[in-house]
């Protein structure tokens, strides 16, 4: 009597090899299969998941001259702080691994701490595992609408 069980697994992972795969937010097709639509375009408006009600959240993406891949053990900082002249001390400071650029970022703090009429920037400095800096960039916070604000940082080597 034959034995059915090849025929079965056969079946099985010739049906699996034609399903889509998630790694994240990234969905891997076979080839030969459509991959699905794209649905880009501008960042949500809607705070991410995990932000606190009532918290000011601050997100972008840090880019560098060309894409690149770090040092092991490079640090990034993300502050955001007043931009006048002898600043007090940052409203967030954030530290946090790379392992390259481009590379996307989020910081949240109380609107409560921003000075009416003040104008604040965001800073992002990239350390390599001595604490040599590698790349720093800032922008501006710009106006403050209780959503989500989108700041993207143009990092450049340091010098």
């Amino acid at each position: 009597m034959p034995r059915p069980l090849p025929a079965l697994l056969l079946a099985a992972l010739l049906g699996a090899a034609s399903a889509q795969i998630r790694v994240g937010n990234v969905i891997i097709s076979p080839p030969g299969q459509t991959p699905p639509p794209r649905t880009g375009g501008a960042p949500s408006a809607a705070p991410s998941p995990g932000v606190p009600a009532g918290m000011q959240e601050v997100r972008g993406t840090l880019t560098g001259p060309a894409a690149a891949r770090l040092p092991a053990g490079a640090q990034t900082t993300v502050t955001v702080q007043d931009a006048a002249p002898g600043r007090a001390a940052p409203l967030v400071n954030v530290n946090f691994r790379m392992s390259r650029l481009p590379n996307t970022y989020m910081v949240y703090f109380s609107p409560g701490r921003l000075g009416a009429g003040k104008r604040y920037v965001v800073t992002a400095i990239v350390r390599d595992a001595q604490g040599r800096t590698l790349y720093r960039g800032v922008a501006d916070l710009g106006p403050r609408t209780g959503k989500p604000l989108t700041v993207n940082l143009r990092l450049q080597p340091a010098r």
